[in-house]
């Protein structure tokens, strides 16, 4: 597109994770023979690649959020490409809805929607617009179904089935488990099994070199059984996986109205989510996809959109700082349901950072900036702003940290230690 002279400005690429849209920045880089900050650049979180000839850049989500409240017309910008939309993040639904907005009030600025398990029916609706279905190339994946003994944990399951895949296949086995804690115990049970191969993690809160040295081994590594999480459901090709292991369960965030809270919940993988799952053991060759569950299990058509089952006090807030005070004044995808926009409207009045005509606070906007969860964000510049002591603000962006998960918080569940194992 970017050659074709079709499109006037940049084509920026919205990825899911900074994992995915460095290694898609990297290969498409490749394919035009160039490093990658020539005509293909990136923008993560704590590291961007971009330069004055940069044409086609791969963002995040959240990066993408941040450029359009901070240019609400995305001016220079001819594409804007939402991919993996699938996954329905509230950040993806959220600048979807911004994206429109714009291209709705300037001439120029063009959308596209990619996913591989989809139904597109109500994205067309909602664009106006056709669909193209383009055939991707893809290897047959056999699959095979090993649901758990009665009393084995699903660690033990997966250990167990890891290792069955080994033996089957001349390739690296991905194992897909619902968190990294689950991952910690599960390769301690192929440790005890006198695993042949290595084993390696594969999850969101690694630093993102260790994440990149994992879709890069070196020379010369040994066959390697990789044990993640969602964070290589899609968008990544982990190499040399000739086989994958599939716990049939995934950790996501559910609202709790009577809390006011998100809640961590692990559940039963989606229909979608299986079949992204099952294609990660075809991208390289034949593969062969091992599932823990019956065969006669069944699972739901897609989780939906995160919006609809969680706590919105952060897309109000981003809505408050565009200008946009009701639910309904913004064209939504799906909208976000009334109690939940109630409730993180109230917290944002109780934390100051909204006003009660539901106009954006001074705090508020430099807590939409900082790019964390209202709490967090509400706790950090009320340090800063009240207590004016750097012991306390380094206190708070200790607790944010933990509590978003960079740190270690997960294996520690008191917040302290958290805090004490993270410095």
């Amino acid at each position: 597109l970017a050659a074709s002279g079709g499109i006037k400005g940049r084509i920026v690429v919205l990825e899911p994770r900074r994992l995915a849209a460095r290694s898609a920045a990297a290969w498409a880089a490749g394919l035009l023979g160039e490093r990658v900050g020539g005509t293909v650049g990136y923008r993560v979180r704590g590291d961007s690649r971009v330069g004055p000839g940069t044409v086609v850049e791969y963002v995040t989500e959240a990066v993408f959020l941040r450029m359009v409240q901070d240019d609400p017309l995305l001016g220079g910008i001819g594409l804007a490409v939402f991919d993996e939309f699938h996954e329905r993040s509230l950040v993806s639904d959220l600048s979807l809805a911004f994206a429109a907005e714009a291209a709705d009030a300037r001439p120029g600025l063009s959308l596209l929607v990619m996913s591989a398990t989809m139904d597109s029916g109500d994205v067309r609706a909602y664009l106006s617009c056709p669909a193209l279905d383009v055939p991707g190339r893809t290897y047959p994946v056999a699959v095979e179904y090993r649901p758990p003994g009665t009393g084995r944990g699903v660690e033990e399951t997966v250990a167990a089935v890891a290792l069955e895949a080994l033996a089957s296949c001349d390739g690296d086995v991905l194992a897909f488990l619902p968190g990294s804690a689950e991952a910690a115990r599960c390769a301690q049970a192929l440790a005890r099994s006198g695993s042949p191969a290595g084993t390696v993690f594969l999850h969101g809160s690694m630093p993102l070199d260790e994440q990149a040295r994992v879709l890069d081994p070196p020379a010369g590594t040994g066959r390697r059984i990789v044990l993640a999480t969602a964070v290589a459901e899609t968008s990544l090709t982990v190499p040399r996986v000739r086989a994958v292991v599939d716990s049939g369960l995934s950790r996501f965030t559910r609202f709790h109205l009577g809390s006011g809270m998100n809640r961590l919940v692990t559940e039963r993988v989606s229909r979608a989510q299986a079949e992204q799952r099952r294609g990660r053991a075809g991208r390289l060759g034949p593969g062969t996809c091992w599932r823990c569950w019956d065969p006669s299990d069944i699972l739901q058509p897609s989780r939906g959109p995160e919006l609809a089952r969680s706590e919105l006090s952060s897309l109000v807030l981003e809505c408050a700082l565009r200008g946009v005070r009701e639910r309904l004044s913004l064209r939504w995808l799906d909208e976000p349901p009334q109690p939940a926009w109630e409730a993180g409207r109230n917290l944002l009045l109780d934390l100051g950072l909204i006003a009660a005509d539901g106009t954006i606070t001074a705090r508020g906007a430099r807590a939409a900036s900082l790019g964390t969860d209202t709490r967090p964000a509400a706790a950090l510049v009320a340090a800063a702003d009240d207590s004016r002591d750097p012991a306390m603000v380094h206190a708070a962006a200790l607790a944010a940290a933990v509590m978003e998960g960079r740190g270690t918080g997960e294996r520690t569940p008191d917040l302290r230690s958290a805090m004490d194992e993270l410095l």
